[in-house]
This record gives structure tokens, sequence and C-alpha cells, in this order.
């Protein structure tokens, strides 16, 4: 006979794996044609359940978009980008920061322009914007600066707060596209590029 512990848990992995599809059948969803088109009858259809089941693990449209968001940028893994921040050597700091970054918006890079064409109609997409793309980054990126400034490594010229300006176009995503789109060009080579870039505002020797 089995027991109730073991009962709940055969249900609670069920219930992962139920939300697991739900998960990526939003995703393919939001792949196939952006957010606005996608609905959550759909999104059912895909993953193979109903639409009371995906209200059970989701509240409403809004909170199901929110977790697949979550759910994408989480995999990119954003402490890769802490870690990268925190070397020792602050311009290989800058060189690896970049070049994780590039590799960031590889793997996000679809999901990430679909939720900004839409944070204005939904908050659950901006509230995760705010907190992973503008937020999180903004703040390495301000941390990163103050190294650079703290281990006079930086140029003549520049200011803490310039070199913060600097890093938000070299790590906007509209860096990253303008040249990935070139013929051939990869992430890892588009970082090569910016890092480039980076050195106006870095001291190499010393």
């Amino acid at each position: 006979m089995e027991s109730r512990p073991y009962r709940l848990g055969k249900r609670a992995d069920a219930a992962a794996v139920t939300r697991r599809r739900i998960l990526d059948a939003g995703w393919a969803e939001i792949e196939l044609g952006g957010y606005r088109p996608a609905n959550v009858e759909a999104i059912a259809a895909r993953a193979g359940v109903t639409r009371v089941t995906v209200y059970r693990h989701f509240a409403s449209r809004g909170e199901l978009f929110e977790a697949v968001a979550w759910d994408q940028v989480g995999r990119a893994q954003l402490d890769r980008l802490d870690a990268a921040r925190d070397h020792p050597d602050i311009v290989e700091a800058t060189r690896r920061f970049l070049h994780e970054n590039c590799l960031l918006f590889n793997r996000v890079g679809q999901i990430l322009r679909a939720m900004l064409e839409v944070e204005r109609e939904e908050p659950e997409i901006a509230t995760v914007l705010r907190i992973t793309y503008r937020g999180r980054r903004l703040e390495s990126l301000q941390q990163l600066a103050e190294r650079i400034a703290a281990s006079e490594r930086m140029a003549a010229g520049w200011t803490t707060s310039g070199v913060v300006d600097a890093l938000t176009i070299l790590t906007g995503i509209e860096a990253f596209e303008a040249l990935t789109t070139q013929p051939g060009r990869t992430a890892s080579d588009a970082a090569e590029a910016l890092f480039s870039m980076a050195r106006a505002f870095l001291v190499e020797g010393g």
C-alpha cells in the first residue's frame, strides 16, 4: 500500500511536469507570433492540457507570461554576469562582462525583444524587465565603472558616470543586434568588437 508522503510526492512531480509543459508551450506560442497574439487557449492546446489546468498553475494570463519570461531569462544564468564583473583584473573583468552579456543576448535576445515590445501593455513583463534587463544590468554596470575608477585604470578625461553611460550603450541589446546582423558575425565576435570600443575608457598597462 502506498504511503501518503509517497502519493503526495508523485502528485508534486506530476504537477511540476505539467507546469514545465505549460511554460514550454507558452514560450513556443510567443516565439510563433509574439506576446500579443499568444493566448491561454492556444498554450493549453499545445501543452495538451485544459484552460482550467493552466489557470490552476497560473492565476491569470499576465502571471503566466511573467512566469514564461522569468523562466527564459533565468535560464540565461544572470549570475554569470556577476562572476565576470568580479574578476580580479578590471580590464579582464570588463572583457568578460561584455562577452557574457553578448552570450546572454544570444540566448534570450528573442524573448527580450518581445518583452520590450509589450512592456507598456503588460505590467508583469515590465516588472521582469525592471528587475533583470534594466535593474540587474545597470547595477552591474555601476559597480564595474566604480571598480575601473578605483583601480586607476580609467583613461584620462573620463568619469565614473561617463563610463556607466558608455557601458550602457555597449551592453544594450541594440548594439548586440547591430553587430550580429552582419554576415558571419558571432556573439563572441560582437563581444570582441565591443571590448575594442571599451578601450576608449580603459588603461590596460600598469
